[in-house]
């Protein structure tokens, strides 16, 4: 049973539309993803020289794949398929280079400008978990950047010193919990971004979008990584009924 939530894909592009039949007439958008790869040296799917038009198949057991490669980078595959309460995008990643990679991870994009009932372009209605409570981001230190609009968070007891995270040069010393979440003007609904291995988070007031970012891990020449983004699409829920959710449905959350 899923509940009213459904998705479909744009081809040509990364993206995925998720609708939900409590909310007609709006639609999010996931974008999986705009970068990915090495930590220290990503690649952009919208750059020019690797730039990513994906067809998208129909997956054997359900669900939508594509795969993209760059001979001498990288290679990826992207399987999205619905749940319960929320899309998940099923990745892999290979290290096709000749040198290894300290970390690696995918920056995939979950926006919600296009459905009224949540989107928030100053963060009120945007919470992170932090010292065991969740927070309006607005409330929590910041690090004010260039681009006054962007926030990141490096997660409890991850790394640090990434260099993608530190070339936005918007981390505080806040680490939070893995998980990123927006409740609707009301106050009853709640979407949330969430992952299996969580290495960071990003929010963008300017574009009404959240980001939690996973890990796959060091990879070495050769070696691949699987890693897991979820986007959670829950109506009349309550932000103290998520990390229940969380628990019972990513085996490394430990909220």
């Amino acid at each position: 049973m899923n509940n009213g939530l459904d998705f479909s894909v744009v081809q040509g592009t990364e993206t995925i539309r998720i609708t939900h039949g409590a909310f007609p007439g709006g639609y999010f958008t996931y974008r999986i993803p705009e970068a990915i790869g090495d930590v220290n040296r990503e690649v952009w799917t919208a750059s020019p020289r690797t730039a990513v038009h994906p067809e998208w198949k129909p997956a054997a057991g359900g669900g939508w794949y594509y795969s993209w490669e760059r001979d001498g980078l990288l290679r990826y595959s992207a399987l999205a398929k619905r749940n319960q309460h929320a899309v998940d995008v099923h990745m892999t990643l290979k290290n096709l280079g000749d040198k290894p990679w300290r970390d690696s991870f995918s920056f995939s994009c979950f926006n919600f400008r296009n459905m009224p009932e949540f989107a928030d372009f100053d963060g009120s209605r945007v919470f992170v978990k932090l010292d065991g409570r969740y927070a309006p981001i607005t409330t929590i230190a910041r690090k004010d950047s260039p681009r006054p609009t962007i926030q990141m968070w490096y997660v409890a007891g991850g790394p640090r010193g990434l260099g993608f995270v530190e070339s936005f040069q918007a981390a505080p010393e806040v680490y939070t919990d893995g998980v990123l979440a927006a409740r609707s003007w009301d106050g009853k609904h709640l979407i949330a971004v969430a992952s299996d291995k969580p290495l960071f988070l990003f929010n963008n007031m300017e574009f009404s979008c959240i980001h939690c970012c996973p890990s796959f891990g060091p990879l070495e020449p050769g070696q691949e990584g699987r890693a897991l983004h979820r986007a959670y699409v829950l109506p009349e829920t309550r932000i103290a009924e998520l990390d229940q959710m969380l628990a019972q449905e990513l085996p490394n959350y430990a909220g």
